[in-house]
């Protein structure tokens, strides 16, 4: 990843800092990594945070030094200045229940700050995330999106296409996927079908209000394939292109102002 003309590697044995103007290797991580490891990079104002599902290690910015480790189940994670707001597991058992943990940058593990909440086994892990925006702790899993305080860590409201804990109690043969961004007053959505047969179930793009969860904005995009939706901060839009197999492969993108 790349902060402030820095870009930090994650390789099989090492971690480590490297100038992009220069090529000069600032730092690098003495004890390696797994190569099984394959960690995700995130930076707060003096730390970088190295976390997988197993485990996560925060190392300074300035020289590479470990500062601390935890071992846990983690998906992902917000960083806010001098804080860290992980996404974790905290099952005990087989089932699955996320909550919102807050660490400090340096001084490691500091409050455990929602209610674990049960979601349904996830078929991709990567797709369980956590954002932090506006007012709010937004959490992302397979089918629908959860919106927490940012302030009291209170659950807000929650959405989703079957039920956050059953994602195939829907009132169709279909279970469906839920991809969401997030704008400043809306949040975009694209709802996939999942069927065995390919080409059925209808495919959905919608604009939902980003304090309340209200759907603002429904639209079908029928039954072909889609990727997204995508938000480009520096152009302001979000876009979802489409590709409608079953006439005449029409492709199209629908492109509209990020709000």
């Amino acid at each position: 990843m790349n902060n402030s003309g820095i870009l930090y590697i994650a390789e099989a044995e090492r971690i480590y800092a490297l100038d992009v103007n220069s090529g000069d290797t600032l730092w690098e991580t003495e004890v390696g990594i797994s190569d099984m490891w394959n960690p995700n990079l995130y930076v707060t104002d003096n730390s970088l945070i190295a976390m997988n599902l197993e485990e996560m290690t925060v190392y300074s910015l300035e020289n590479g030094e470990k500062l601390f480790e935890e071992t846990g189940l983690y998906y992902d994670l917000a960083a806010d200045g001098d804080m860290f707001y992980t996404l974790a597991n905290v099952s005990s058992g087989v089932d699955y229940e996320l909550q919102i943990i807050s660490y400090h940058e340096t001084d490691g593990k500091q409050e455990e700050l929602t209610e674990p909440i049960e979601i349904d086994m996830p078929y991709e892990d990567q797709n369980i995330t956590i954002d932090r925006k506006n007012n709010f702790f937004y959490v992302h899993v397979e089918n629908g999106v959860l919106a927490y305080d940012k302030d009291s860590y209170k659950l807000i409201w929650a959405t989703a296409t079957g039920e956050i804990e059953k994602r195939d109690a829907t009132d169709d043969d279909f279970t469906y996927d839920v991809r969401a961004v997030y704008g400043d007053n809306n949040i975009y959505t694209f709802t996939e079908a999942l069927s065995n047969t390919r080409g059925e179930g209808e495919n959905f793009f919608s604009i939902l209000d980003a304090t309340t969860g209200e759907v603002k904005e429904h639209y079908s995009l029928g039954n072909g394939d889609a990727v997204g939706p995508f938000l480009d901060e520096e152009t302001g839009k979000v876009f979802v292109y489409y590709y409608d197999t079953f006439n005449d492969d029409v492709g199209m993108a629908y492109i509209l102002d990020a709000e």
